[in-house]
């Protein structure tokens, strides 16, 4: 069904609501309340900076909080930064998309055209306060511990209180982390005395490692993968879910596979 006719009909209906809200902002609270309900409910979970939690580098069974850099339009900090004739189109048309947002919002010419020098000199500003894609490699840049009074020292002009009490933060506990094989190993012991039986003619290992590989199913366009072929540090998920499984021979037992066949390498890595 053509939804092209009904999407421009309605216009910028179904967000005024929270257009309005967005132009009612009059104080640093009131930014930092808006920041904790846009990463609360997921409508935005990086807008100005990302926060959730991760193992501590120093202390793997415990978790820890973790703002982290956000609040960029464009895929990554790079784009910003970079001086080749590529990178400049990019953010001469980055301008030009943003204007062509604000107009579609009401806006005149020159207030949506000043809008978006608005927009790309914050997000600029932005980027350059974050890592580059290699130096987020480096677990040593990535360990910045700060106690929740020296952050809000560090960073003033944004209302921590108000945002860690609208985002409801529980007290962070510690967790055992452990990936596929720690899970499935788990998994084996739960259902130890269960009566399992095999489903749609998969058996309940095959359902196991069908039901984590689900996490990858997907369709990227070819324009996506060149994006995250320049941004991303993970492998596409085709790799991340047949990578895995594949060093894994209870999965190779699972499905049948032998030794040196694509999907059960002969090299199997056994830390993970």
């Amino acid at each position: 069904m053509d939804r092209i006719p009904a999407i421009k009909k309605a216009g910028t209906q179904p967000i005024a609501a929270e257009m309005a809200r967005i132009a009612a902002l009059k104080s640093r609270a009131d930014i930092a309340a808006h920041v904790a309900a846009e990463h609360r409910t997921g409508i935005d979970t990086n807008v100005l900076f990302g926060f959730d939690a991760e193992p501590d580098l120093d202390h793997s069974k415990r978790m820890k909080a973790n703002p982290f850099a956000g609040g960029l339009g464009l895929p990554d900090r790079d784009y910003y930064t970079k001086t080749d004739a590529k990178s400049v189109e990019i953010r001469q048309r980055y301008l030009q998309h943003v204007a062509q947002s604000l107009r579609l919002f009401g806006g005149g010419p020159k207030q949506a055209k000043a809008g978006a020098v608005s927009v790309l000199a914050i997000e600029t500003k932005l980027a350059r306060a974050t890592l580059t894609g290699v130096e987020q490699r480096d677990p040593y840049k990535l360990k910045n511990r700060f106690t929740r009074e020296e952050l809000i020292a560090f960073t003033p002009h944004f209302d921590w209180q108000t945002y860690w009490t609208d985002m409801n933060l529980p007290p962070f506990k510690d967790l055992n982390l452990g990936g596929t094989i720690l899970a499935y190993l788990a998994w084996t012991r739960a259902t130890a005395n269960a009566d399992l039986q095999p489903i749609d003619g998969l058996t309940p290992d095959q359902r196991f490692f069908v039901g984590m590989a689900q996490w990858g199913c997907g369709f990227e366009r070819s324009e996506e993968k060149r994006v995250n072929a320049t941004v991303n540090p993970h492998s596409p998920n085709e790799f991340r879910v047949n990578g895995v499984v594949s060093n894994i021979p209870d999965f190779g037992k699972a499905f049948g596979c032998r030794e040196g066949q694509p999907m059960m390498r002969a090299n199997a890595c056994r830390v993970w």
